[in-house]
């Protein structure tokens, strides 16, 4: 629980936000995380806790994902 915990925290720092672009979740893992975490017993605040940096990951995985397809969209610039 305090490996989850670390994680869960190491997602929601400015310093994670700014390392390379990482693959976007895909919602079955999403998924299994969420019920992974509902499952663990701890307090109510904890979950939603819990649940604002699954949610602030997702974004952010979607955020780069959306900035890695719009580079990639970018024309190639001529010599």
């Amino acid at each position: 629980m305090r490996k989850l915990a670390i994680l869960a925290l190491m997602l929601a720092t400015p310093a994670a936000a700014q390392q390379p672009a990482f693959a976007p979740l895909d919602e079955a893992a999403y998924n299994a995380m969420l019920q992974a975490f509902a499952q663990i017993s701890m307090p109510l605040t904890a979950h939603q806790q819990v649940q604002q940096i699954m949610q602030a990951a997702e974004r952010e995985s979607a955020a780069r994902a959306q900035a890695k397809r719009a580079a990639d969209e970018k024309p190639a610039a001529a010599p």
